[in-house]
């Protein structure tokens, strides 16, 4: 996971074609491929351990 940059964010809103994105005052944090992988596969897992 890692936060884009100011300029990273307006090319990411440039390239959507129908954006309904509102001005923010932060910049969003995304997961890579990577991430959204194992968060996917502990995010299914049966038992969390606490």
């Amino acid at each position: 996971m890692f936060e884009l940059t100011n300029n990273e964010l307006d090319k990411l809103r440039s390239q959507t074609v129908t954006s309904d994105w509102k001005p923010t005052t932060y910049t969003p944090f995304i997961f890579t491929k990577q991430g959204v992988a194992m968060l996917s596969s502990v995010l299914k897992s049966k038992k969390l351990s606490r």
